[in-house]
């Protein structure tokens, strides 16, 4: 039974892992359907999670207040205590979103995207739109997608970028994208919710 608003879920093998509004963070068992509150710990207090992404059995969280990624390794059942992931100081504020492919990619109030290998910012920027971003939501990619996906209800559209070129490649724009809060891709099919 979960008290709080639940932030953000995502599917680890048969489980989904999520957090609450208080960073309490759970894991339910699809095959099981047992839920139980997973313990971590931080290399640093007053950690906040303001999102948090999965890739190869590790779990990144971003914590824009404290300008941090952290990484988390599973070891059986848990997950080891986080280490700080950042190897250069970066400026994080803003930042809302996060989506993984190997790389780190970051999205920012302001539509900007930053790229990370290996916890070091590279160089990468989304070609200009118009119009302008405008409170984007959410950001997706990943290892199986040559996408980048960049929801923003507040224009009612969902834009897609290419990976490699970083330019615009298409948009979709609808009256019943203005309460959409997440968003993935399955082959060629963009999944909303």
């Amino acid at each position: 039974n979960i008290d709080k608003e639940i932030i953000k879920g995502n599917l680890f093998g048969k489980e989904i892992v999520f957090f609450d509004q208080d960073n309490n963070f759970f894991k339910f068992n699809l095959g099981e359907k047992k839920l139980e509150k997973i313990s971590l710990s931080f290399p640093f207090e007053n950690f906040e999670i303001t999102d948090f992404g999965i890739y190869e059995k590790k779990i990144y969280f971003l914590d824009e207040k404290n300008n941090q990624i952290t990484r988390h390794n599973q070891i059986l059942d848990s997950f080891s205590k986080g280490q700080i992931w950042l190897k250069n100081k970066v400026d994080l504020q803003n930042a809302i979103s996060m989506a993984i492919d190997g790389s780190i990619y970051l999205l920012k109030k302001d539509g900007q995207v930053i790229k990370f290998n290996s916890g070091i910012q590279m160089p990468f920027e989304l070609e200009k739109i118009s119009p302008l971003f405008s409170s984007p939501l959410k950001i997706f990619t990943d290892s199986n997608s040559s996408f980048i996906y960049i929801l923003e209800p507040e224009n009612k559209r969902i834009l897609v970028f290419d990976k490699k070129t970083q330019k615009l490649k298409t948009q979709f724009i609808s009256e019943k994208f203005d309460q959409l809060k997440e968003l993935s891709d399955i082959g060629d099919i963009i999944w909303v919710q």
